[in-house]
């Protein structure tokens, strides 16, 4: 069965919209802007069914907003990404926003919510990674701005993929983007991932620099170890990050 290619949910072959989403079917231009339209659409949804559940005297109550607070989660989570470069830069921002700032005291089902949200805008940061943002003026300064929380907690953060780039000749070569974004996204994310890239760091500029004089040597590493090495990398990535959302 075909599916909204907006939130995913089941399409019914006889209507044009999305009976979930209200997201038009076929769309002459898939923006940012239609992607948090259609989410704002499932938790306003959610919003009123939990209402019909509970509601005192015409006005939300704390058990409404907690009963809401799980599917609200979950719909956050599991809604789709975006696939181009900008329309992700506005999809992060969204998501951004909407995560609870400072030291508010919040009910327990707007802390779940909030969670959801700095998951998600998490995700979105990491998609920016994987499709080269760091070239792009707008999104290389989301990524620096926002580097100390969604990104990697140390300093090899700046730091490049050193032999990969001296085999590919390219820093912003999508294999060299890959695993820059596993080390960031994955390894960077525990204690011996941050070992292993410290100790691969002692010693990758000096292997780095007697690659790059040796153009047999080159070929060899770019397609006997980085290019197979990314393709194997980039879907988990995206697996490691899907699974950050639903904690």
């Amino acid at each position: 069965m075909d599916t909204c290619k907006i939130c995913g949910a089941s399409r019914d072959p006889a209507s044009t919209t999305c009976k979930y989403c209200e997201t038009a079917y076929v769309l002459d231009k898939i923006t940012g802007e239609v992607y948090i339209n259609a989410l704002r659409t499932i938790l306003t949804h959610i919003d009123n069914e939990s209402r019909k559940t509970k509601e005192k005297g015409g006005f939300w109550s704390d058990e409404a907003d907690s009963i809401a607070a799980g599917p609200k989660a979950t719909a956050i989570a599991t809604f789709a990404m975006p696939s181009d470069l900008d329309n992700i830069i506005t999809f992060f921002s969204f998501c951004h926003g909407n995560v609870y700032e400072g030291n508010e005291v919040r009910s327990d089902g707007e802390d779940t919510v909030s969670a959801a949200w700095a998951g998600k805008a998490k995700a979105a940061y990491t998609e920016l990674l994987l499709r080269g943002g760091e070239s792009d003026p707008k999104a290389a300064k989301l990524l620096a701005l926002f580097a100390d929380r969604y990104g990697p907690n140390v300093k090899m953060k700046k730091s490049g993929c050193f032999i990969a780039t001296a085999a590919m000749g390219d820093y912003q070569s999508p294999s060299v983007r890959t695993l820059r974004a596993f080390r960031d996204a994955v390894l960077l994310e525990c204690s011996a991932g941050e070992r292993f890239v410290e100790w691969y760091y002692s010693f990758s500029p000096t292997v780095a620099a007697w690659i790059s004089e040796r153009p047999i040597v080159c070929g060899l590493v770019k397609w006997g170890f980085v290019v197979p090495l990314s393709k194997i990398l980039e879907p988990v990535v995206r697996v490691v990050c899907s699974s950050q959302n639903k904690e």
